[in-house]
């Protein structure tokens, strides 16, 4: 049976964690569970499990349970940006004046 004080304590520090958030938004390093990373990134829980499973989304896993480090989210997120046409068109012409025809 668990502790009373300690189930408590992770109560209230998950209670701090969610008042800081709403405050001030999340740090860059700062670790996020997997329901705040849910609410952040707008997937299901069930959808970042899967993620996890496949090793596509950076995760930290420590004492059995997952922690995401918002930094390492916001990278992942931005990897997988479509570019827009205007933006492929760019890197065509910046590719063709490095690389000319012989």
């Amino acid at each position: 049976m668990e502790n009373p004080f300690e189930l408590i304590l992770e109560r209230l520090d998950r209670i701090e964690r969610k008042l800081d958030l709403l405050e001030n938004g999340p740090s860059q390093d700062q670790l996020m569970t997997i329901e705040e990373v849910a609410q952040y990134i707008h997937y299901q829980k069930t959808s970042i499990y899967g993620l996890v499973q496949k090793r596509k989304i950076p995760f930290i896993k420590g004492s059995g349970k997952l922690h995401f480090r918002k930094s390492e989210i916001d990278n992942w997120l931005d990897q997988r940006k479509v570019k827009t046409k205007s933006e492929i068109e760019k890197m065509a012409d910046e590719y063709i004046l490095r690389n000319p025809l012989p």
